[in-house]
């Protein structure tokens, strides 16, 4: 029951913010909306208000926005006939709420403890290829193999990646960037570290955001690393969760407290953002795409057209997440 409760409540708020931002913005631009709805299916209730109606549906695994921008129309108000940054802002704003919702999460999350671990050292094992390769209590690592380390995350993601082969270390040591060169080793829990302790200090409201901002980021930086895996291979698709895979992480969350649930939400929200940004057909960024074509061009792409690439877009997402709650299922083992 927690796990039915506790999944309805996040996918309402996850695509109810996804949608609203949809809906605000087509609302200051003067784009007619006819319907907004969270939940798909069958009406629960609606009601009608400022010439957009408003309804709950039966099953909350989606909900959306209805502008008719497949539909050619002479209005004024019609979502075809604004111009292109305006679409384009519109289409954006649902992701754009997605990133503010993680962001927000992260600042509470974030605020609450009063120490917080950063990118500094603090101390150095000794016989640790780190001791023996120039590591220095007091150092801050700023780069790892020329990739900017703002959290202990970026720093642990780039040594995971590093397969066990040698790391180009930028660190500042009083005021001055010294470059290094670390072999990493791998501990009893299977990851790649370099022997040190990282720097703990106690946190502040200026800290807070700036950890949030850089942990949405490195969020959304694993995200598209994980996308590129798995569509280079290096990711089964039985490690993809879907649907059912997500309700289930939503009902383990739940159980382990408010927090660990909070948690799980900015990254779904963020994961969510990112997804529908990406420039493929059906999802917002595959429609931004289209509005780009034109301001580039100068020429509009027929609707019908537009249409029908967006469907077989359609289609073929709703195929992976066949195959992808398959996998969840445990059918692809």
């Amino acid at each position: 029951m927690i796990t039915i409760i506790a999944s309805v409540l996040v996918f309402g708020l996850l695509i109810g913010i996804h949608e609203f931002g949809h809906l605000i913005s087509a609302k200051l631009i003067g784009i007619k909306v006819y319907e907004f709805a969270i939940g798909m299916g069958v009406k629960l209730f609606s009601f009608e208000k400022g010439g957009t109606k408003y309804s709950l549906r039966l099953f909350p695994i989606g909900g959306f926005c209805n502008m008719n921008e497949d539909v050619e129309s002479e209005s004024e108000d019609a979502f075809g006939n604004k111009k292109p940054w305006q679409r384009i802002l519109v289409l954006a704003s649902g992701a754009i709420m997605n990133l503010i919702l993680g962001f927000v999460i992260l600042c509470i999350l974030m605020g609450s403890p009063k120490e917080i671990v950063t990118n500094g050292v603090g101390e150095v094992l000794d016989y640790a290829p780190a001791y023996t390769q120039g590591l220095k209590s007091g150092d801050e690592i700023i780069k790892v193999n020329n990739t900017r380390t703002n959290l202990i995350d970026d720093i642990m993601l780039e040594m995971n990646y590093s397969d066990g082969s040698d790391i180009d270390v930028t660190v500042r040591r009083n005021g001055e960037k010294i470059k290094l060169k670390i072999t990493p080793y791998k501990d009893e829990d299977g990851r790649y570290i370099i022997g040190y302790k990282p720097e703990i200090k106690l946190n502040s409201f200026g800290q807070t955001i700036s950890n949030a901002f850089y942990y949405s980021i490195y969020i959304s930086k694993a995200v598209l690393i994980s996308l590129r895996d798995m569509i280079m291979g290096r990711i089964a698709m039985n490690q993809v969760s879907g649907p059912v895979g997500i309700v289930k992480e939503i009902g383990n969350a739940a159980s382990l407290g408010f927090n660990r649930l909070l948690e799980l939400i900015a990254l779904i929200t963020i994961n969510l953002g990112l997804f529908n940004l990406l420039p493929f057909p059906a999802l917002d960024g595959g429609r931004i795409v289209f509005v780009l074509y034109e301001l580039i061009t100068r020429k509009k792409v027929p609707v019908s057209f537009e249409a029908v690439i967006h469907f077989i877009g359609l289609l073929l997402l709703l195929l992976v997440m066949l195959i992808v709650t398959f996998g969840d299922l445990g059918f692809l083992r």
